[in-house]
Parts: structure tokens; sequence; C-alpha cells
């Protein structure tokens, strides 16, 4: 089969060339109302027609309402229309894989968290290294980056989370002590001091870390610092009415030499190994521990009181 080329001004008869697929018209809407009313208006009467006046409400809406109405109903949903149904679709897509994506990065962010506090448990702030917690998280280095910024703002959030656990969490189970105990002090901290010391000395890096600038350093302007500086404070506060009578100097002196003798050993639990029969990390080491920390900080226990009667005269022989 010969092909035809059709040039401009040619005569000659058009190539057979594949017809080029059909295109969908646009549907004009003011065409359909024409449409429908032209045809309406063929099939009315003379009469009709001529009644069709401003003031024949009816033929009004036979010759004009009606048709609209028909006409509407078969234009098809417009583009803008399906535009906005789709984008409803993709911004329930993007909330749902957005909520999912948080989801992710928040449980990334926190094992990345929880890895940093146990290598500063367990090894030593001196061993907190990007690679070390990218290892234990299970993620890339490029996370911690990405999550923190840098390996010193970790260090920052893994001491201020510790902190709040630590020190904030030591007065509310002082309080749960003293509510158990319905007010009595002295047992409460018994107790509170004999629950203390097992964790606190399992743990002593982390205890160290908190004072790192202060101990290494002589830089008493951290957080950690005043953090601790508050804990004295509600410490003091919970217990100040069972210190012995005093003025408030040698109140609060008590309550430091109380907890400096605590925090030393929760820094390093072994120093009296062997001077000591029993460790301070055991329970039968702890219990004798903290009756005398507490006798020291509140006092000998008082005698209890008698109830006021009458006492038997003795006999005496005759």
């Amino acid at each position: 089969m010969s092909r035809y080329h059709v040039g401009p001004g040619s005569g000659s008869a058009p190539h057979a060339a594949a017809p080029a697929a059909p295109q969908t018209a646009k549907i004009n809407p003011n065409a359909l109302r024409f449409q429908a009313f032209s045809s309406r208006m063929t099939h009315l009467s003379t009469p009709a027609r001529v009644r069709s006046g401003a003031g024949s409400n009816g033929c009004f809406k036979q010759l004009f309402e009606e048709p609209i109405r028909s006409a509407k109903s078969r234009i098809p949903t417009s583009a803008p229309t399906r535009r906005a149904a789709g984008a409803r679709r993709l911004r329930g897509i993007w909330a749902r894989g957005r909520s999912a994506m948080e989801s992710e990065q928040g449980g990334a962010r926190e094992r990345i968290m929880e890895a940093a506090i146990e290598v500063v448990a367990r090894e030593g702030i001196e061993s907190l290294t990007v690679r070390a917690i990218a290892q234990r998280a299970g993620v890339n280095v490029a996370a911690i980056n990405y999550y923190f910024g840098s390996k010193e703002r970790l260090v920052e959030a893994v001491l201020a989370r510790t902190l709040e656990n630590g020190l904030g969490g030591q007065l509310r189970e002082l309080d749960a002590c003293i509510e158990a105990e319905r007010g009595d002090v002295r047992v409460a901290l018994e107790r509170f001091v004999r629950e203390l010391l097992p964790d606190a000395v399992r743990y002593p890096r982390l205890s160290a870390a908190h004072l790192h600038d202060a101990i290494m350093r002589q830089d008493y302007s951290g957080q950690a610092v005043k953090a601790y500086r508050d804990f004295l404070e509600g410490f003091f506060r919970r217990v100040r009415l069972a210190l012995p009578r005093g003025t408030e100097e040698e109140q609060r002196l008590s309550v430091a030499a109380f907890w400096s003798a605590l925090h030393l050993v929760c820094l390093a639990p072994r120093l009296c190994e062997g001077f000591v029969p029993r460790g301070l990390h055991e329970r039968a080491g702890a219990e004798p521990f903290a009756r005398l920390l507490v006798q020291q900080l509140l006092g000998e226990r008082p005698e209890p009181r008698r109830r006021p009667g009458r006492h038997r005269r003795e006999k005496v022989p005759g």
C-alpha cells in the first residue's frame, strides 16, 4: 500500500495514516441550557409562546426552570470538584503517614536516650561515644545528630532526665513512705534509706556523671548542682518538724551531713569494703546503716509516754 503526502496547496488524496484518537469535547453548561430551551419552544404552540410573558409564572417554569433543572442533571462533575476530592484524599493519606512517621521518630529518639543512659550507667560518661550509642540503640550515627544536633546536647538531655527521675523521684518516694507510715517521719526515713541504697549504689557512674564538673573541675554552676540544692530544700521542708530543736542553721547542717554520707556511698560504694563487715548494696548491710543515719539526723528515739494513772502504794512491812 502506498502512502500519500499532502503538502500545502496540494490537491492529492489524503494519506492513509492512522486516525488521531478522539478527544472528549468539553461540555458547556450554557449550551445545554440553550438547547433545552430551544427544544421546549419548538414543541409549544403559538398561543403558548405568545402567552409566555413575564406575568405567566406557569409558562415561565415550563420554559425556563424545568429545562435548566434537567440540563443541570446531565452536567458531569467539574474538574475543580474532582481536584478538591483528590486533595482531601491526599491530605488523609499524608496525615496517616505523618502520624506513623512521628511515632517512628519518637521511638528512635527514645531508643537513643535509653542507650545513652545505659552507657553512662555501666561504663561512665567518659565512654559515651556516638558510635557506642548508635550501636546499642540500633540506629546509624547520623540519627543522633538528626534528633539531638550534637553529642553534647544528647549528654545534656540524658543528665536532665536522670536528674528528674533520680532527685525528683526520691522526693516522691519519701512522700509515699511518710504517707504509708501515717506521718511517722522516723520510720518513713528508715524505710526510705533502706530501699534507696541498693539501687543507688548499683550504678555509681550515673551519680558521678551528674557531679562530674563539680568533682573534676570544681565548677558548681551547672544544672545538676542547682537541682541538688533544690532537692535539699525539698527534703528539709518534709522533715523539719521532726528534727531536734535548734537554730535553722543547725538543722540545715544536720540535713547536709545526712545526705553527704548517703551520696558518698552512692559515688563510691566499695570505699569502706573490708572495714565494715557487710556491703551497703545488700539489704543486710543497708538496714543498720539506715537506722544509724536516721538516728544521727533525728536524735534518739523518744521514750513512749506513759498514761497518767494512780500508782499503787507498796505496803511497808510493819
